[in-house]
This record gives C-alpha cells, structure tokens and sequence, in this order.
C-alpha cells in the first residue's frame, strides 16, 4: 500500500490525516514541523506528500511554499506527488502559479470533503483509495499480487 507523508502544523490536522490515511490502509506519517518533516521525506521517499501551505513562519523553520521548493529540488524527492493543502483559500490559489510548474502538485482547500480528497489522492497516486473502489474490484497493487501468486 502507498506511504503518504503529511506536514502541517496544526496537530487536530495531522490526526485527521493519519485517521483518514490508516482508515485507507495507507502507511501514514505525519510531521508538526518543515525540518523534521524533510528529514523523515529524503530517507523514506514516499509516495505522496501532504504540506500545508501556511506553516507558521515563525513557528516553522521555513513556509509550506518553501518547503515545496526544497522537496521540488531534491534529485530523490522531485518526482513524487504533492497535494498542497490551506485553509486561506486566496493564498492557495495565488500560489498556485508559482507552483504549477513544478511537477505532480494538487491543491485542496481546507476544510475539505473527503470526495475530494479521494479524487486528489487517485490523481495523485495513479489508483483510488479503498473508498472509491466498487465492491469487489482490486486495487492495481492487489491484482498485481493476484497475478504473481497465480
């Protein structure tokens, strides 16, 4: 199953990520911090990445726009999925020209509902979490099993 990484500074949201996540079966970490976060980011290369936009700046040792730029520059992390999350929906979308040309980027608007967030974590991980699945039907990672064991 896929491993997500979510960054945030608020810890009712970083429980609400992982509670979603883990209900998904995603392998979820989550980080109150940009620093600790990009450390954990290069030595576990997830397989999407989940960072407020407006991280404290002086709580924080860099903004979420920032901590984009540095994940974007990492030779291991620039190919990897980000879904940009805020709750100033006038900062996320003036962002958003900087970052559209930076690779596989998706914004959500918080508070979000979790349609949303299943159509951004299938854009974004190439599959539909466990909610968006029909009864019945595997995941790619599921039929891939499927077909070594047969």
């Amino acid at each position: 199953m896929a491993r997500i990484t979510v960054i945030d500074d608020d810890n009712d949201t970083l429980d609400l990520f992982r509670e979603i996540f883990t209900e998904y079966g995603y392998e979820t970490e989550v980080h109150s911090g940009a620093m600790p976060g990009i450390r954990h980011l290069v030595r576990s290369r997830p397989d999407a990445i989940v960072v407020d936009l407006q991280l404290d700046p002086h709580r924080q040792e860099l903004t979420g726009l920032q901590l984009i730029h540095s994940v974007r520059s990492s030779r291991v992390l620039r190919d990897v999925p980000v879904i940009v999350c805020s709750a100033d929906v006038q900062l996320l979308h003036d962002s958003w020209p900087e970052l559209v040309g930076r690779g596989d980027i998706h914004m959500l608007e918080k508070p979000f509902d979790l349609a949303t967030l299943d159509r951004l974590l299938e854009l974004a991980l190439g599959e539909a979490p466990p909610s968006l699945l029909p009864l019945g039907t595997l995941s790619a990672e599921d039929r891939a099993q499927e077909e070594e064991e047969a």
